[in-house]
C-alpha cells in the first residue's frame, strides 16, 4: 500500500488503552477510529462493535453511529485514495489541494518534508511517512507521493489493526460476499439511515390506533401531530424519532422498519406526558385540550432523552 513504508520517529498514539475508540476528525457527526496503544484489549473492542454493525445490517436495524466516508471503503474491501480525505479532514484536503497546484519554487519554499506532525486527538508526535523522510524535501516530482502518504496515513495506516479488526467483526455476522456492488454511499444509507427525517416518509407509514371513545379526538390528534412536526427543527425531529423508535434516523426505504411506527391515543390529559415502547416503536399521546398543550408536552418529553420513562 501507499503507506506501506511509512517509519515512526514518535510514536504518534496515545499510550491509554482506555482511550475513547472513535473520534471526530472533521465534519460534526461523523466517527473514525482513534489511534491509541493497540492492546488486545482495544482491538476485541473493535471487532465486537464491528459485530454489532453486522448484526444491525442483518435486522435492519439503524447503527447509531456514523462513520467517516474512508472507513465504509475499508468495510467493503474498497481502495481508500486520497480524495476520501475530503469528508475525514476538509481542512488539511484543502490544504493538500492548494500544494499540488503550487509552482515548483513556491513548493520547495514551504520546506516540507515527508515527515508529519500529528494533532493530539491521533497522539502528537511526529511521524516519518517513509525511512528517512525527516529530510527528504517535498518537491514539484513528488508532490504527488506526499499527498497519497499523507493522506493514507491518517486514514489507514495509523489505524490499520482496529480497521482490520471492524471488519473482521463484520465479516463474523456477514460474509464479504455480501457487500458485492455497494458503495460507501450505498453502506452508509442502510446503516445510518437518511441523514434527514422524511417526514412524508414517516406519515405514510405510521399507524394511529385509538384506545379513546373520541373519534373526532383522533382526527383532531391526527392533524395536530402532523402541524407540530413539520414545524418543528432537524434537531427536534430526531430527537422525537430518537424518542419513538430508539433511533434518529429513519431507515433507507419503509420495508427497514423493524416494526411500523405507530401513535396511540390515549384517554384525555392536560397533564400526562407522552410515553414511547421502543422496541415496537409505539408513541402514546393523550387527548390534549389544545394543540399548544400537546406541542409543549411533546417538547418536553423529547427533551428527556430517556425513552419509554416519562
Amino acid at each position: 500500500g501507499a503507506g506501506a513504508g511509512a517509519s515512526v520517529a514518535a510514536t504518534g498514539k496515545a499510550n491509554d488503552e482506555l482511550a475513547p475508540l472513535f473520534f471526530v476528525p472533521g465534519h460534526a457527526g461523523f466517527y473514525a477510529p482513534r489511534p491509541a496503544r493497540e492492546t488486545p484489549y482495544r482491538i476485541t473492542w473493535f471487532r465486537n462493535i464491528g459485530r454489532l454493525i453486522g448484526t444491525a445490517l442483518l435486522n435492519g436495524d439503524i447503527f447509531p453511529l456514523s462513520l467517516c466516508r474512508h472507513v465504509y471503503k475499508f468495510l467493503l474491501g474498497r481502495r481508500v485514495g486520497w480524495h476520501d480525505l475530503a469528508f475525514f479532514d476538509p481542512t488539511l484536503y484543502e490544504s493538500l489541494r492548494l500544494l499540488l497546484l503550487c509552482q515548483p519554487e513556491d513548493l520547495v519554499e514551504t520546506g516540507l518534508t515527508f515527515e508529519l506532525s500529528l494533532r493530539a486527538e491521533m497522539g502528537g508526535g511526529r511521524v516519518e511517512l517513509m525511512p528517512g523522510g525527516a529530510t527528504v524535501i517535498v518537491n514539484i516530482e513528488n508532490v504527488h507521493k506526499y499527498v497519497e502518504l499523507t493522506a493514507h496515513y491518517l486514514m489507514v495506516e495509523c489505524v490499520r489493526e482496529p480497521l482490520n479488526a471492524l471488519k473482521r467483526g463484520l465479516n463474523d455476522a456477514l460474509p464479504a460476499s455480501s457487500f458485492s456492488g455497494l458503495t460507501a454511499e450505498d453502506l452508509r444509507l442502510l446503516l445510518n439511515g437518511c441523514p434527514t427525517v422524511d417526514l412524508t416518509m414517516l406519515r405514510d407509514c405510521t399507524i394511529f390506533v385509538n384506545e379513546t371513545n373520541n373519534a373526532a379526538g383522533l382526527e383532531t390528534t391526527r392533524k395536530w401531530f402532523w402541524d407540530i412536526v413539520e414545524k418543528f427543527s432537524s434537531a427536534q425531529k430526531q430527537d422525537l424519532l430518537f424518542f419513538w423508535t430508539s433511533s434518529p434516523g429513519l431507515p433507507a426505504t419503509a420495508a427497514g422498519f423493524t416494526a411500523r411506527p405507530t401513535i396511540v391515543l390515549r384517554p384525555a390529559s392536560d397533564t400526562a406526558l407522552p410515553t414511547a415502547n421502543t422496541c415496537v416503536c409505539r408513541l402514546s399521546i393523550p387527548l390534549y385540550s389544545s394543540k399548544s398543550i400537546m406541542r409543549k408536552k411533546l417538547q418536553l418529553a423529547i427533551l428527556t432523552k430517556d425513552y419509554g420513562f416519562v
